[in-house]
């Protein structure tokens, strides 16, 4: 009974370590928090870090992995159905009510990986951005149908996912460029607008609104 109770003890400390330290990760980065700032906020031994995780480093990397995992729950675990177009809005809505309601300290601390990446960007990569994009892309070339290369879906679903992370990710700047844009506050109406403006671009890769485009010319 005392080994279940010490286990119990050490995964709830564990499991503090990582909710604390994702939050001073976010605030003050790798290099700038530190093991203390983390067990004092997390009330819990100085040692503890060492304890569970061989390091600083290796708390990081855990803390970003949990979050993958859960960001990969929320935006991957429901299969998309129904027609291309549907997936698609339905991709869309999805990723944007998701980047909305998510933690602003787990968007600052996926924000500042990307821009000082560890060996945690793996994690990101593996568990979330391949995924997501292989999704999208699919969906992309099934809408576009034989016409339309891999390179160029691709950067379609890239183009896509950007638009959605701009306009929610960076909302507090677009709020203050175009502080009247109605599609700021409506999650629904910005993503049927981005969802509109990604079926234009993907439909002009068609075949045969290629030819009429290039006859144009």
């Amino acid at each position: 009974m005392a080994n279940v109770k010490n286990n119990v003890a050490s995964q709830e400390t564990r499991r503090k370590l990582i909710e604390v330290a994702g939050r001073i990760f976010a605030e003050h980065g790798l290099s700038g928090a530190t093991a203390k700032q983390i067990t004092d906020r997390a009330k819990v031994n100085v040692a503890a870090v060492n304890y569970h995780f061989k390091d600083k480093t290796d708390l990081y990397v855990e803390v970003l992995r949990h979050a993958c995992i859960a960001a990969a729950e929320r935006l991957l675990s429901q299969p998309l159905t129904g027609t291309p177009e549907t997936r698609l809005r339905l991709f869309i809505l999805r990723m944007v009510r998701d980047t909305l309601q998510q933690p602003r300290w787990q968007m600052k601390l996926f924000s500042r990986e990307l821009v000082e990446p560890t060996a945690a960007l793996d994690w990101v990569a593996d568990l979330v951005a391949r995924p997501l994009t292989t999704q999208l892309v699919e969906i992309v070339m099934d809408l576009a149908g034989p016409g339309i290369s891999k390179a160029e879906a691709i950067f379609i679903a890239c183009g896509i996912i950007s638009q959605c992370l701009f306009f929610t990710r960076d909302r507090s700047l677009m709020q203050r460029l175009y502080p009247g844009l109605d599609v700021l506050h409506d999650p629904e109406k910005l993503a049927r607008r981005i969802a509109d403006y990604a079926l234009g671009t993907i439909r002009s890769q068609r075949p045969t609104n290629r030819r009429v485009a290039a006859a144009r010319r």
